[in-house]
């Protein structure tokens, strides 16, 4: 079996805590990502590149996720007056769209954790365990 570098296993660790903060701030990174995941992402992966790591799909080594933010929306498009029906309407399709992108992105980093915990028997991919035992709290099961 193969072993990662300590640089590499540094890298995909600082990659687990971008991915579980993108997961759990997910509403805001739709908004405005003012925490610059999506920024911190992209220099990550060109890091992990320039460290021989294969690419994630959705995360360019050489450009920004191509993934919008509401906010950024709002600058780039005319948008209808924020207390309308219409802008309501508006806000709700692009947050939909948005979100899923940013869903879609955290699955492709999850797949490539499995990935890589295949290649070298590691254990970085989350479990869902710890979601699953605090729902079981939740109902008083345990």
């Amino acid at each position: 079996m193969k072993h990662l570098t300590e640089e590499q296993y540094d890298a995909i660790t600082k990659l687990c805590s971008l991915r579980h903060e993108l997961h759990t701030n997910m509403d805001s990174v739709t908004v405005n990502d003012c925490f610059g995941i999506k920024r911190r992402l992209c220099e990550l992966a060109f890091k992990m590149h320039n460290l021989g790591l294969k690419p994630i799909k959705g995360i360019p080594v050489d450009d920004c996720i191509d993934i919008d933010s509401i906010e950024e929306l709002e600058e780039w498009e005319e948008w209808p007056n924020p207390d309308t029906q219409e802008w309501q309407e508006k806000f709700d399709e692009a947050y939909g769209r948005i979100y899923g992108e940013l869903e879609d992105l955290n699955s492709n980093i999850e797949d490539w954790l499995g990935d890589i915990d295949e290649k070298y028997g590691t254990k970085f991919k989350p479990t869902g365990e710890l979601r699953k035992l605090r729902k079981l709290r939740m109902y008083g099961y345990v």
